[in-house]
């Protein structure tokens, strides 16, 4: 599966939010074993701290990402929109319900970071590049990058976010870091 797509002529760069998370998941799960949050091999995902850690991996495990990436090319988040149930974590819950906490994570952090989350029900990592499909959503998804302003960017709903669920790694500092590092692009 590809981690990255390219297109150059648009500026653009998808990453696959799939690969990400294999890596992130790992990290998430080691945490919630080791705060007790797995008991009898299951996850309660309505228990605030289960939420809490897996809200803390995803978004820092995103934003490392962008803050991370070398390419100066506008960067866009692709998630499923049926999360698929071949991850380690949805061995521990209900796939549904795990589905159900990604799908409202994602809502919130579309309009809450500086950059695009996009959600398909399609694989665009695994078709032809050429494709009008493609080519369509590029330029739409290149619109959307022109049309946000990094600058102006104060991540006040992300911090907002990151208080309420006691995110405390994700921080003013951290964030102007990202902020810093997409006005560099």
């Amino acid at each position: 599966m590809k981690k990255y797509l390219f297109f150059k002529e648009s500026n653009l760069m998808l990453i696959n939010f799939e690969v990400l998370f294999s890596t992130i998941e790992t990290d998430c799960l080691n945490d919630l074993q080791e705060y007790g949050l797995i008991e009898n091999y299951q996850i309660d995902l309505s228990k605030k701290d289960t939420k809490k850690i897996i809200y803390h991996h995803i978004i820092h495990g995103i934003c490392e990402e962008v803050r991370n990436n070398k390419h100066k090319h506008n960067k866009v988040i692709v998630t499923p929109t049926l999360f698929l149930s071949h991850h380690q974590i949805t061995q521990f819950c209900n796939p549904e319900d795990f589905e159900i906490l990604m799908k409202a994570l994602f809502k919130r952090l579309k309009n809450s970071l500086p950059f695009i989350i996009y959600s398909t029900k399609e694989d665009v990592f695994e078709q032809d590049v050429t494709s009008g499909e493609i080519i369509d959503l590029v330029a739409i998804l290149s619109s959307l990058c022109n049309t946000l302003s990094n600058k102006n960017f104060t991540f006040e709903k992300i911090k907002k976010f990151s208080r309420q669920f006691d995110l405390k790694f994700l921080s003013t500092e951290y964030f102007d870091s990202i902020k810093t590092k997409l006005l560099l692009h």
